[in-house]
C-alpha cells in the first residue's frame, strides 16, 4: 500500500476496528460486507467473529485475507467517541511472524494509539484511570 492509499470501510484489520468500535450493528456490517474486494474472502460469520473479538481485545487482525500472506494488525484512536478518528496498523509477512514478536508490536501499537488519542481528546481528568 502506498501512503495515503484509501481502503473501503470495513476492509482489512482497520475495517474490523472500525466495525468493533464503531457502533455499528451487525446487520450494518453485512449490509456492507458483500461490497468488499478480498484476496482470500472470509466468510461473513468469521468476520463478524473477528470483529467481536476485535472489540474484547482491543486490536483488529487480519491475517492473509486482504492480502494474501500479509497479516495486518490495526488499533483505533478515537476522539470525542465513536466511531474511531483513524486507525494505526502494521503490516507483516505472516511467514515472519511468531508469537512473542506480535504481541511486542500489538502492545507498541496500542501504546502509539492510546497516545495519539490523549493528544486528541486531552488529559484525563482528576482521578480518571489511566489508559
Amino acid at each position: 500500500m502506498s501512503v495515503g492509499a484509501r481502503l473501503p470501510m470495513l476492509a482489512g484489520a482497520s475495517g474490523r476496528c472500525v466495525a468493533a468500535f464503531g457502533g455499528m450493528t451487525r446487520e450494518q456490517v453485512r449490509r456492507r460486507f458483500g461490497a468488499l474486494r478480498w484476496d482470500r474472502a472470509p466468510s461473513f460469520a468469521r468476520y463478524w467473529a473477528s470483529v467481536l473479538e476485535a472489540r474484547e481485545r482491543g486490536h483488529a487482525i487480519d491475517d492473509g485475507h486482504f492480502a494474501r500472506g500479509v497479516t495486518v494488525f490495526a488499533v483505533p484512536v478515537f476522539g470525542a467517541g465513536p466511531p474511531p478518528s483513524m486507525t494505526i496498523g502494521a503490516a507483516a509477512f505472516s511467514a515472519q511472524l511468531d508469537a512473542a514478536g506480535t504481541r511486542v508490536l500489538v502492545a507498541d501499537l496500542s501504546e502509539v494509539a492510546a497516545r495519539a488519542t490523549r493528544a486528541i481528546t486531552g488529559p484525563a481528568p482528576e482521578g480518571a484511570r489511566a489508559g
